[in-house]
Order: structure tokens, then sequence, then C-alpha cells
């Protein structure tokens, strides 16, 4: 079976006020970008084997009110927003 989780994530514990540019970016960076990147590469290697699995995790944290997580749950809200590959 051949099978990706994608499960990294970073999660600097700041506020909306103290969250900057950069650092939103580094967290997209890793915890969005990172899933969609790796799919991508993978992708064809399942299209090759005709078959593959990719879990990508995100959190039951975006669904709490943690104002000091506003980065992460962004990021996370996009991995729930991945599309399936399908066929």
């Amino acid at each position: 079976m051949t099978a990706w989780v994608n499960n990294a994530g970073v999660y600097p514990w700041k506020s909306f006020e103290e969250t900057d540019c950069d650092t939103l970016r580094k967290v997209i960076s890793v915890n969005l970008d990172g899933p969609f990147l790796i799919s991508k590469a993978f992708v064809p290697f399942m299209r090759e084997n005709k078959y593959g699995r990719i879990v990508n995790v995100a959190s039951t944290t975006f669904f709490l009110n943690a104002p000091q997580m506003t980065a992460y749950f962004e990021s996370k809200g996009g991995v729930m927003d991945l599309p399936s590959i399908g066929k």
C-alpha cells in the first residue's frame, strides 16, 4: 500500500495583534504550502501505480475560541479545504 500523511505543523502562540506578516507567512508555508507541494510531488507516483492515498491532517482546535492561534487556525482552515485529487 502506498500512502502519504501530511502532518507537519507550527503554531506560534500569538494574538491577532501580535501576528505580523512574516509570522503568518511562515505558518502558511509549513502548514498549508507544505501539504500542497508534497501532495503535488506524490500524485504522479500514485497515478503511475494506479493507487495511493494522501491524508491531510488539520486540527479540531480550528473550532475552538483560542485568540492566541490566529495564524494556525488560518492555515489549518486551508488544509481542510484542500481538494480531493480524484481520478
